[in-house]
């Protein structure tokens, strides 16, 4: 926590309804990251994760409200800024391709 010689990256995100927070998250990552991009996918891997439930729940009350299906992709629309760009590229490729280096992480987070 506050040991200046503590060597695993901090996670933060923010989950945002309607302009409102309602999760804030900012901790140290479980394992200690090689590389940049490790540890920011790792975030990345962590806020999803944390999003996600979040997510189908909007589309279960959607659904039990009775709301056109084509409302829900205003209702449920995501916004993710990330900054590192061999974290993005990473998150985009399609599942089971990665590269070489990083093939030991995808398979943890991906």
């Amino acid at each position: 926590p506050e040991d200046p010689s503590c060597v695993k990256s901090r996670s933060g995100y923010i989950v945002f309804i309607a302009n409102c927070p309602v999760l804030w998250i900012s901790r140290l990552q479980d394992t200690i990251a090689t590389s940049t991009m490790e540890a920011e996918y790792n975030s990345l891997s962590m806020g999803m994760r944390d999003l996600l439930p979040i997510w189908h729940l909007a589309i279960e009350i959607e659904g039990r409200l009775g709301i056109d299906s084509l409302d829900t992709t205003n209702i449920c629309r995501t916004t993710i800024h990330e900054d590192n760009q061999g974290c993005l590229k990473l998150s985009q490729l399609d599942p089971g391709r990665m590269t070489p280096r990083s093939e030991f992480y995808v398979i943890k987070y991906h």
